[in-house]
């Protein structure tokens, strides 16, 4: 979908801070097709549900064309679940088995792990 459609969510109450948001962008800028892994949930009108700081990223970008997932037919209490369900991480990681599989500190670092 061209990024123009699409609309930022003002109730998005997920913030990031200039140095995570950095590491976004620099994310997608090294590896854009991991955005078709992880699209942007829309709704009908094309207000973002999930991915806020995605789309602001690709737009810093110069990106035009983004992966979307359009959820239609939602309650506006639906809306506001998967907004903040979305941004909600859940687990841990799992260090021991990241160091076994080669990962270096600063490589996770960059991902935010």
């Amino acid at each position: 979908m061209n990024i123009n459609e699409i609309k930022p969510n003002p109730s998005n109450p997920r913030k990031i801070d200039e140095d995570d948001f950095a590491k976004l962008v620099k994310s997608i800028k090294d590896d854009p097709k991991l955005l078709e892994a992880k699209p942007l949930i829309i709704d009908e009108n094309n207000v973002i549900l999930g991915g806020n700081q995605r789309y602001r990223a690709c737009l810093e970008l110069g990106i035009q064309e983004v992966s979307t997932i359009k959820m239609a037919n939602l309650t506006e209490k639906e809306k506001q679940k998967l907004l903040v369900i979305d941004n909600t991480h859940y687990g841990k990681w799992d260090m021991d088995m990241l160091a076994n599989d080669g990962w270096e500190i600063g490589d996770l670092d960059e991902l935010g792990v």
